[in-house]
């Protein structure tokens, strides 16, 4: 488990990384997912190369969307 910084523009980031073509904007669990923790730090899990917010492991987050503090 890493403590990580979600940046605040998530669901922008999100969308640029997968260019529009993953529906998040459409997804009422990655929305509420979006405004429960975007902007704010929280505990990451990793499987392999791929991170999961602790809490909700249904989408993984690409690097780009948060920064590891610890």
């Amino acid at each position: 488990m890493k403590k990580a910084f979600i940046y605040p523009n998530l669901l922008e980031r999100i969308e640029k990384y997968f260019e529009g073509k993953e529906g998040h904007r459409n997804d009422p669990c990655f929305l509420s997912l979006v405004n429960r923790f975007a902007g704010k730090e929280v505990n990451l899990k990793f499987i392999g190369p791929d991170a999961f917010e602790e809490i909700d492991d249904n989408y993984w987050l690409p690097e780009c969307c948060y920064k590891i503090l610890s």
